[in-house]
Formats: structure tokens, sequence, C-alpha cells
């Protein structure tokens, strides 16, 4: 790989220097009057008083590294993420870690694009792929609260192709991916940014004609298929009585105020550029494997992508920053509740005291983004 081309995650260089991790290093437990071990800080060492940044305030300004826009990495995790992104070829990647009550870290590592050396930071946008599903399954929670969707119920009850006499699952076991169904490769459901996204309906109808998607009995075992999430895509939409981008943005996306997430890239968002790790030797089979516009140009040992959307919304279309990615992140482990405004659906409860202790754990959820 040539250096110049693909810059090397040297954990050394900092961006910027977060202040309050230098006073914790000191050993210091209160900075400025608040609270090291529990509070949250911005980059400049402010306290974050609503557990979010305003997105002007985060750093955008270049550089090599390491992206510090809230919180404090714990000791070691700059150096072990160096080691992964190293390790895996990762050009960039996002991260936050959140908490019921606030954004405990919110960080950029490595270039969101290579050719522009533009650095990831927490405000990158990133296809969410198959982390759309979380989103997916807790929009049909949604409808179960309000009493419009039936999770025992078969499939066939809200999407009359989807009735079949060699299996019926419900509702449920789509979301659990007990449904029975195949999984197909789906490298070639993507589509190139600047063209028309094709019908999820026409997509999951051609599907359920081929012979790979009725594999097992429903109900058995666990086997990942999208397939089973874009049937519970039209399933939520005939539930909801609307398509489901639009249920998605009603139902989650607007209440929870994640305003830069959505199935399109925001105007003006700072996009993570896609790359493959693979010899040039491998170029034309590559680009035989996605539709066309979607392989880029080469640099170094990387094939970059150009940017695209995934066809099916419901199992991967999201795209969003891992700001956003933190505000849903706290919805379920504050059983639906943030910022005051409660969201019905599906929730994580925090666990409760256990036996022979005295104090209930606090949980914690970790989301991460690469290009």
């Amino acid at each position: 790989m040539n250096d110049e081309l693909i810059p090397r995650f040297d954990a050394r260089r900092i961006l910027r220097r977060n202040p309050v991790a230098e006073a914790a290093g000191s050993g210091e437990k209160t900075w400025k009057g608040v609270d090291l071990r529990r509070d949250s800080f911005d980059v400049e060492g402010n306290l974050m008083a609503s557990g979010r940044l305003d997105r002007d305030e985060v750093p955008r300004d270049g550089g090599d590294i390491e992206s510090i826009a809230a919180g404090r990495p714990p000791r070691g995790m700059t150096m072990a993420v160096a080691a992964m992104m190293s390790g895996r070829g990762v050009p960039g990647v996002s991260v936050t870690v959140v908490n019921r009550d606030r954004v405990l870290l919110a960080a950029g590592y490595g270039l969101a694009d290579c050719a522009e050396s533009t650095p990831a930071t927490a405000s990158t946008s990133y296809l969410w792929f198959s982390m759309t599903k979380i989103v997916t399954a807790t929009a049909a929670f949604r409808l179960v609260d309000d009493g419009r969707l039936d999770l025992n119920a078969p499939v066939g009850e809200y999407v009359p192709y989807l009735r079949s006499s060699r299996t019926m699952p419900s509702v449920g076991q789509l979301l659990n991916h007990t449904a029975g169904w195949g999984n197909p490769l789906p490298i070639r459901w993507v589509h190139a940014a600047n063209a028309d996204p094709p019908d999820p309906e026409a997509l999951l109808r051609h599907l359920m004609g081929g012979r790979r998607v009725y594999r097992y009995h429903a109900g058995q075992s666990a086997r990942y298929s999208n397939v089973g999430y874009l049937a519970a895509g039209q399933v939520i939409a005939a539930a909801a009585g609307m398509a489901f981008e639009s249920y998605i943005h009603q139902s989650i996306l607007q209440p929870l105020g994640m305003e830069h997430t959505g199935f399109r890239y925001q105007e003006g968002a700072d996009k993570a550029t896609g790359y493959l790790k693979a010899p040039r030797i491998m170029d034309p089979l590559l680009r035989g494997m996605f539709p066309a516009g979607i392989a880029g140009n080469r640099r170094g040992a990387y094939l970059s992508l150009n940017h695209f959307y995934v066809d099916g919304p419901a199992y991967g279309g999201l795209v969003g920053d891992v700001w956003d990615a933190g505000r849903f992140l706290r919805k379920h482990l504050r059983d639906g509740e943030i910022d005051g405004t409660r969201v019905s659906g599906w929730s994580i409860s925090a666990p409760g005291p256990a036996s022979g202790t005295s104090r209930a754990s606090t949980p914690t959820a970790v989301w991460a983004s690469s290009s």
C-alpha cells in the first residue's frame, strides 16, 4: 500500500487535545467545578448540559487522526482503535458511547475520504446498512403499542402476496430471523446516489419468486435474512397505511430529533466514502459485481465506491451520523423517553440491583460506523 495515497493511522498524532482528558490524566477528580468521573464535555472542555453538542461546535478543521467532539476516550482506547484500523485496513471510523443520561464519547478516527483528506468526525454521515434493522424493529413495536400490528399474525394478513403454501411465518418471526427464509447475497441490491431508487415491493416480489428464499421451516433456528426485513418493511407500510420511509420519519426520526438521519444524505452532509481493500488485478471482477456507477477510482490498495444507497430501505437503507445514532440508543436505554419526550415502541429496560449488591448497573451502548 502506498502510504502517500492512504495515510496510516498513527495514534501519536492528535487532531485536538481535550483539556478535560489532560486534567483526568493528572489524577484530578474535578475540573472547573465538575466531576470528571461522571460528566461529559465538549472538545474545549465545557460541560455538556444537554448531553448533546450543538453541531456547529463540532471541529471540522481537518487533521490526521483523532477528532474528539465530546467526552474523553478511556485509557488505551486510541491505541486500540489504531490497531484495529491498521490491522483491518479501515481508513476511517466514527464512534459514539452513551448511557441513559448523556453522550460519554463522540469521536472520529482517520479519514472519511482519502482522496480529499477529509477527517472522520462525529458528524460524518455513513450508510447504516444492517443497523437499520434495529430502527425497523422499533417501528414495528410502535405499531404494536398502537394496536395496529400483531406480531403473532401471519405475514400474509398484511401483505397478501406473501401468502405461501410452503411456509407462512408470523410478523414476529420476520423480526427475529426465524421465518425460515434464505439470505441471497445482496451485493447488487444498491443503486447510485444520483439514480432513482427501485420499488422495494418489486424487489421483494422478485425475490419471493425465486427458489432461494424458502429454505427452512418457520419458527425453528434463527437464520439471518435480509429478505425477512424487506418483507417486514412492507408489513409495516401496510399496517401504518403509508410508505415505510414516511412512517420511520414520523414515528422514529422526528420524535427523537434525529435531524441528520434519513434515507438520503442530508444537504451539505460530510459523506464518508466506502473502500474495498483488494489487489488491483481484482478490479474487473469487483466492477462487474456492482451495478453500473458504484465502483469508483482505485487509490493504492483500495477501490473506492461512489456514493450509493441500498435498494431495500427496511433492511439497510438509513444514512446518518453517530450523533443521531447515540440519540436512538439513549431512547432504548431510557425506556422510550429522551429529553422529556416519550416515544412508544420496544425499549431496553435498565437492570435493577443484582442480588447482594447495593447499586444498579448503568447500561452503556456503543455505535461505530466506518468508511
